[in-house]
């Protein structure tokens, strides 16, 4: 539980470009006119998730905590206060809704079984790599290499959906604009939240 609440914590805690990328390629390729109201429901999932808890830390840190820049902290081992205990439980929901959406959304998306198996065997063995460490006294100190293989592997599987969007759109100029406006704020955003914390601390 709490190796899966640090996965997710760190990508909805601090915007994160390619999360929210990866989230925005799922409700894209999953919402053509030919898929069903659930269907469309289920691609709008993950984004939503996203924005949902991406939205909370910025309230909860910036707005009402009065927080200058962001700080990554790792879950709290033993939650001792019931907000922590309600947080944590609502963060595993959260990731288990995610996870769940975005296979039921890849498995609409990829019509064939190769592509289907291919983008799942990215993302789960990229996911096994982080959980495993959870059996491991390193499950914090050894975070940054094996969260790596998750970045690759949504970066994998959206170039894989951004192909389907390409041959089903007539006209995909709306969607290349979209794709570089959100990889254009998304550098600004990592700029800001890096260098700019180091210009800070200095």
């Amino acid at each position: 539980m709490l190796c899966g609440i640090f996965v997710f914590e760190h990508f909805v805690a601090i915007p994160d470009v390619i999360f929210f990328f990866f989230a925005v390629m799922l409700l894209i390729a999953g919402y053509g006119k030919e898929r069903k109201l659930w269907q469309k429901a289920v691609a709008a999932l993950p984004l939503l998730t996203d924005i949902v808890f991406t939205s909370y830390y910025f309230v909860k840190d910036f707005i009402i905590g009065k927080k200058r820049e962001y700080d990554y902290s790792y879950p709290t081992v033993y939650p001792g206060e019931r907000s922590e205990v309600i947080l944590q439980i609502l963060e595993l929901a959260g990731l288990i809704i995610f996870l769940a959406a975005s296979i039921v959304t890849l498995f609409i998306i990829f019509d064939d079984m190769k592509r289907r198996f291919v983008s799942l065997w990215f993302l789960g063995s990229a996911f096994a790599v982080r959980m495993s460490l959870m059996l491991s006294a390193t499950m914090f100190s050894s975070w940054h290499r094996t969260l790596i293989y998750l970045y690759f592997a949504m970066i994998c599987v959206s170039c894989m959906m951004l192909d389907v969007i390409r041959k089903r759109e007539k006209n995909p100029v709306l969607i290349r604009i979209l794709c570089v406006f959100t990889i254009v704020c998304g550098i600004g955003v990592n700029l800001f939240l890096t260098v700019g914390h180091q210009l800070r601390r200095r």
